[in-house]
């Protein structure tokens, strides 16, 4: 992809530029806005998430989105997680309130070790697509056999004639 690069930011503080491709990765496209952010958001979550990435797709780009299936959190626990490569994954402090999810991932790779504290909501299919066409995206296709990665793409500027 020609116009593409490397960024590691905020979607909504993302400047400069319009990639062919977005990554939102690390349960970003469930993810609720942080309370700092609220003055800078155009709409209700998740549209307006979605709407800032949609907003710095190039015509044509294709947004790529890790979420949770809705029956993922239903079965979700503290606990071992596997193996990312070489990388060791556990999860902890699972706390649910509603149609959120908080926890702690635990990554440790030979003697180094990190914490990602994150929390999510669940969004069931109908809920997604609803998101996805306020932010003037469509559903493009599942991007794993888990259906834990999908992409999105932007919608025509123009239709032709």
């Amino acid at each position: 992809m020609d116009n593409s690069w490397p960024a590691a930011s905020r979607v909504y503080l993302l400047a400069g530029g319009q990639p062919g491709c977005l990554l939102a990765c690390s349960q970003l496209g469930l993810t609720p806005w942080p309370a700092a952010s609220r003055q800078l958001r155009a709409g209700p979550w998740p549209t307006s998430l979605l709407a800032a990435a949609r907003r710095h797709l190039a015509p044509g780009g294709r947004l790529l989105v890790e979420w949770h299936p809705p029956e993922w959190f239903d079965h979700v626990v503290d606990g071992p997680g596997g193996l990312l490569g070489e990388v060791a994954v556990s999860l902890h402090d699972v706390v649910r309130a509603g149609d959120l999810l908080s926890a702690t991932v635990r990554y440790r790779a030979a003697e180094r070790v990190w914490h990602q504290e994150f929390t999510c909501r669940r969004l069931g299919f109908p809920e997604l697509s609803e998101a996805l066409t306020s932010a003037d995206l469509t559903f493009g296709e599942w991007l794993t056999a888990d259906r834990d990665w999908f992409s999105a793409d932007g919608v025509a500027d123009h239709v032709p004639i």
